[in-house]
């Protein structure tokens, strides 16, 4: 018979952890919880197969974060959720049979929470179904690296965060902004931006002070600090500062290139955030829809330095780069 809890969830969790004989497999969001973690390792230890699943960004992987690298070491085997959108979920399965869930990530929080513990196999089977999916759309990470995490942001639960290349089409079509960024620059390395489904912009850190007085976006606020600011900034900062902040809305098509042409195409998914990157104040979170293996070749002349609005017709590029059955 199912049991529900909605006290002492650290315990619980651990318990459920501590009695699995076999296997577990795990699907949690965040994960801090230090004893949770300690209990793991313990069964990695004892030879019981894990698997985990969490999301990669700064909020799990960080130097104040669980060490996930004594994990592999160990034995244990460590998902990253790369695709885009949030990957939620808060569910364990030990041996095959057994099942966890609920609302509670494995975090310190004081939230009302709960989670469920049921001994039922039909329902336990479609969660292992749900976790076979999570796991063949995530990269397995053998050594963990700070700096391939993404930037944590709160954005994402509140956000449409799912869009497919067909989608592409109707966004141009509703009206969305096409914009042109080039990458190479200081702040915007390919493999980072990919990587970590993002695009930093401020790259001089003007926005620093706006984040120290106000962690959350806000336009109007932003405004009132730029009018507050010091008059000697050059025009091209605070023109790219507005371009990025306030110009560029989310649901816009961005066009990432280089030189030798068009890199990725992907959908600007949050307002403005906070980067915890040394030297970069602020981003922008974009889920790639496509990422192209080498460059290709259009209107070169496009490749800018900063960001840029698209002047061509945005249905037209998209018929050309994906073609009609996209």
């Amino acid at each position: 018979m199912p049991t529900a809890h909605f006290q002492h969830l650290a315990d619980q969790v651990a318990v459920f952890v501590k009695d699995a004989q076999t296997s577990l497999q795990i699907a949690v969001c965040w994960f801090s919880n230090r004893d949770i973690f300690d209990t793991l390792l313990q069964k990695v230890r004892e030879g019981v197969s894990v698997d985990l699943i969490i999301e990669y960004d700064t909020q799990n992987i960080c130097k104040e974060g669980l060490d996930f690298q004594a994990f592999i070491r160990l034995g244990g085997r460590l998902y990253a959720r790369r695709e885009a959108g949030l990957m939620h979920h808060k569910f364990a399965i030990a041996d095959g049979r057994k099942l966890l869930t609920g609302s509670y990530n494995w975090t310190y929080n004081s939230n009302a929470e709960n989670i469920l513990v049921a001994d039922d196999p039909g329902l336990t089977k479609q969660f292992m179904e749900a976790f076979r999916e999570e796991q063949a759309a995530a990269e397995r990470i053998f050594t963990v690296k700070r700096e391939h995490a993404r930037p944590f942001s709160a954005w994402a639960l509140f956000e449409n965060t799912r869009f497919t290349l067909s989608g592409l089409r109707g966004k141009v079509s509703g009206g969305a902004g096409v914009w042109v960024v080039g990458l190479g620059e200081k702040q915007n390395d390919p493999g980072v931006v990919f990587a970590r489904h993002c695009l930093f912009f401020d790259a001089e850190g003007l926005m620093q002070q706006f984040w120290t007085r106000w962690r959350l976006w806000d336009a109007d606020l932003f405004e009132d600090w730029l009018s507050e600011m010091p008059l000697d900034w050059k025009a091209g900062q605070l023109r790219n500062l507005r371009r990025w902040a306030r110009r560029v809305k989310t649901g816009d098509v961005v066009l990432a290139v280089v030189p030798a042409g068009l890199m990725a195409a992907g959908i600007v998914q949050s307002a403005p955030q906070p980067s915890q990157d040394a030297g970069l104040a602020s981003f922008r979170a974009v889920q790639w829809l496509q990422i192209f293996p080498e460059p290709v070749a259009f209107e070169h002349k496009l490749y800018p330095k900063t960001l840029t609005k698209y002047k061509g017709s945005g249905l037209r590029l998209l018929h050309l780069l994906f073609g009609e059955g996209k």
